[in-house]
This record gives structure tokens, sequence and C-alpha cells, in this order.
């Protein structure tokens, strides 16, 4: 579905709640134009993987998301906040650089 209307940015991931109508543009055919846009954080685990491996966070790319994610499931994004000595632990996870990941992320280490 193409959403025409403007909102500062959306997340890979995010989902948006949107008011407006049904156009069709002649150029592009069946859009809908909003009036309103918000965006609506992730709360799925899919949501929540797509988010963590679009790249925002640096350091975290699909692969590792998914690893997040299947550790911990939809609250991937809450374990995140936690100190990162929780979640080194996981098993057979590389020795990443999660210190950096936590100062991109602008969370504690």
């Amino acid at each position: 579905m193409t959403v025409v209307g403007s909102l500062p940015s959306v997340t890979a991931g995010e989902w948006l709640a949107a008011e407006g109508w049904w156009v069709r543009d002649k150029d592009h055919g069946l859009q809908f134009k909003a009036t309103y846009l918000r965006a609506v954080p992730a709360t799925t685990a899919e949501g929540i993987e797509r988010y963590l491996g679009s790249g925002l966070v640096k350091g975290i790319g699909p692969i590792l998301a998914k690893k997040l994610v299947g550790h911990f499931g939809a609250f991937a994004h809450h374990s995140l906040a936690r100190p990162w000595s929780c979640v080194l632990p996981a098993r057979g996870w590389p020795d990443f650089d999660w210190a950096r990941i936590s100062s991109h992320a602008g969370m504690p280490d």
C-alpha cells in the first residue's frame, strides 16, 4: 500500500496509524492520502527484529537482530536497556563490542 503524507521519520519495523482517504493518482494508481500520520513503535518479535536490524543502531545488523530476538523474543528491545553484562551470557554469540553498540544506542554499559 502506498501512503502519501508527511512524517519526520519512519524506522523499519514501525507501524503507521493514518487517517485520510483513498485517491487514484493518474501516474501512481491507488494511494491513501493521509491527513494524519503517527508512527507506532514495533511490539511484535518480527517488528522488533526489523527495527533492530534496520541499521539504526550502529553495530546491530540483521544477523545480530535475529539472534537478539531469538534469545529475548518480543522483549529484545527491553533487554537492550539493561546493563550489557546481562546480555553477554547468551550462548553462541561472538564477543561483540557491546560497549560501542550501547554507546551508539544511547544505552547504559
